[in-house]
């Protein structure tokens, strides 16, 4: 992360009967202070300040615009001064890293880093090629600078050691890391116990790596020692090209966003009642007729290679079947697949027929498309939520199948399908996800490797963890739903995904949170500016969980990392909007959906 933090000089101020340090173009602004404009503000001299901080109890330090400080926790960059009371001690160097480490140290003091000629090694063994590819991309994100000669005594390069190269990337994967450094070594050394949390150690790097205009270097703080795990294995989020088509290069820069702030999974929710825009091979090679348009479909080679994109930089693609319910448009192609245009339509009905026989075939189709474009994910999404049993008991085709069956009611018909999906899901190795409405209905006679995904409330996650399945929190009235708007970020930050939790034992299989990015409201051209800055504050509860040792995202501390954040996702060329802002103008209409090619 690139900053323009002032650089410290200290100095004592002469006039005053205390000595104090000066800090120019700084400040300390998250403090406790008292703005004195009877004493003039900046109109008034040094001097007259500091004699008058002498003369306020608690008083510690004053900026040259008048606002006397009782406090500091640490600098930032400002077009003001600022002198603190001596022998008080120096505010710490900022930290502004996001996600925060479970444990971090350093130095006070800067020690400087090569970036002509850094040298980006792997330890013993044979070279890893996830490591290769990383060591390709990251001196881009390490150096926004450019290149400049290195200064004497300056690290040159990054040294990384691997325990285990040969663990795949999936959710649970140990993606701890130690990073560290110091004033005289020659090298950064980052220790992994896989690639997949080396590759996390790297993004930490980068932010802390600042560049000294004056000096014309990259620096560190004097000594790095940061030891570092994530706190829940899953840390999501999902998009919804199914109602608003999005390109694959949108998606690539979606996972290239997920990188910046530790988040490992991308959730696609590729299939439902809007469009269905994924290659399936024959004899359902027509399904994708129920595409917005030919140009707005995602072949096989295309889904695939957005997999090994998100693979490669350790974000696990998880695609979506959303079934049996929201799968009108599946029945563009074939309307034997749907009971009967009279009940097709209406939300959640868009049901499919149990009573044909290419409905089996059709969705073990689907299926098979969907485990071929994702070979390294262990689980598949396969929906079950808001079905309508309705549609069913209104065709008689079905009515007289159900009979045949031994099935006298919906709820008997949806649990077929549950059961059918779960098992061709099994079948391929896989691990069936589902939103809660299934476990509402089925519960502990759904398999045991399903995981069930919380949207309507905490209660399904914390029942279904105390029966041993794996969850993933959703909640949408909870601050995961980013199709809100009107949501800030701040209020994603306070959602503690375990609160209300009371059998501790079952937090383990809590595997993490995911936010939701419905299709709605955003498109191709503002996807990325509504997910963000807001997802981050989500990233940070994953990965560090801190409700306890970090303040709240009322803490100016807080806010000060945040800002800082919001800078390198700009500086990454990801759109960011200020905090606060919701770019509800730029929105398309509420609750639309459709293609690109509309009007």
């Amino acid at each position: 992360m690139m900053r323009c933090t002032a650089a410290l000089v200290i100095s004592i101020a002469a006039a005053a009967p205390r000595p104090y340090l000066y800090y120019p173009s700084s400040d300390v602004w998250w403090v406790n202070e008292t703005l004195f404009p009877e004493a003039g503000g900046s109109n008034r001299s040094v001097a007259a300040l500091s004699a008058l901080c002498d003369s306020t109890p608690g008083c510690m330090g004053f900026n040259t615009n008048g606002w006397l400080k009782n406090g500091s926790l640490s600098l930032a960059p400002a077009t003001i001064d600022l002198y603190m009371v001596s022998p008080a001690p120096p505010p710490p160097p900022p930290t502004f890293l996001w996600p925060q480490p479970q444990s971090v140290s350093l130095g006070v003091g800067t020690m400087y880093v090569a970036s002509q000629g850094f040298s980006l090694r792997q330890g013993d063994g044979p070279p890893i090629s996830e490591l290769v590819a990383a060591f390709e991309r990251f001196p881009d994100l390490f150096f926004r600078h450019g290149e400049h000669p290195p200064l004497p005594g300056a690290a040159g390069g990054l040294v990384v050691s691997v325990a285990n190269s040969s663990v795949p990337l999936d959710v649970g994967v140990d993606e701890s890391y130690t990073l560290s450094a110091g004033v005289g070594a020659s090298s950064i050394e980052l220790h992994a116990a896989t690639v997949w949390g080396a590759l996390q150690g790297m993004q930490t790097l980068a932010q802390l790596l600042d560049f000294d205009y004056s000096a014309g270097s990259y620096t560190l703080p004097a000594s790095v020692d940061i030891r570092d795990f994530p706190a829940f294995p899953y840390r999501g989020i999902m998009v919804d090209p199914a109602r608003q088509f999005l390109p694959p290069s949108v998606l690539r820069r979606i996972i290239d966003s997920l990188t910046l702030v530790k988040m490992n999974v991308l959730h696609v929710h590729a299939l439902d009642c809007d469009s269905f825009p994924v290659q399936v091979a024959p004899p359902f090679a027509n399904l994708w007729a129920g595409s917005f348009s030919p140009r707005e479909r995602y072949t096989a080679v295309e889904l695939g290679a957005l997999s090994e994109y998100g693979r490669v930089r350790g974000v696990s693609v998880i695609f979506e079947f959303d079934q049996p319910g929201h799968m009108g448009a599946m029945c563009v192609g074939y309307p034997e697949l749907c009971p009967t245009p009279a009940c097709s339509g209406a939300y959640g009905g868009d049901v499919l027929d149990p009573s044909s026989s290419s409905t089996l075939p059709a969705m073990q189709a689907v299926v098979d498309a969907l485990v071929a474009a994702s070979p390294s994910s262990s689980i598949l999404h396969l929906g079950g939520d808001e079905v309508n049993p309705a549609c069913w008991l209104a065709s008689p085709s079905v009515v007289e199948w159900m009979a045949q069956h031994n099935l006298s009611t919906g709820e008997e018909v949806y649990g077929y399908f549950v059961a059918r999906s779960n098992a061709m899901a099994v079948a391929a190795g896989r691990s069936p996800m589902r939103w809660e409405e299934v476990w509402r209905h089925f519960n502990t006679t759904l398999h045991p490797s399903t995981i069930i995904h919380a949207w309507l409330s905490s209660e399904a996650l914390f029942q279904a963890a105390s029966a041993g399945y794996r969850t993933v929190f959703s909640v949408d009235s909870r601050s995961y739903y980013l199709d809100y708007l009107g949501v800030q970020w701040n209020e994603v930050y306070g959602v503690d995904i375990l609160e209300g939790l009371t059998n501790a034992s079952s937090s383990k299989f809590i595997l993490g949170g995911q936010l939701c990015m419905w299709g709605e409201t955003v498109d191709a051209s503002n996807v990325l500016s509504v997910i963000w800055p807001r997802a981050a504050a989500a990233a940070e509860r994953l990965w560090s969980y801190n409700f306890d040792a970090a303040p709240s995202a009322n803490n100016w501390d807080t806010i000060i990392r945040f800002a800082q954040l919001r800078c390198s996702f700009l500086e990454a060329g990801i759109p960011a909007p200020l905090p606060g802002v919701t770019n509800a103008g730029d929105m398309r209409p509420a609750w639309t959906v459709g293609s690109c090619e509309s009007p």
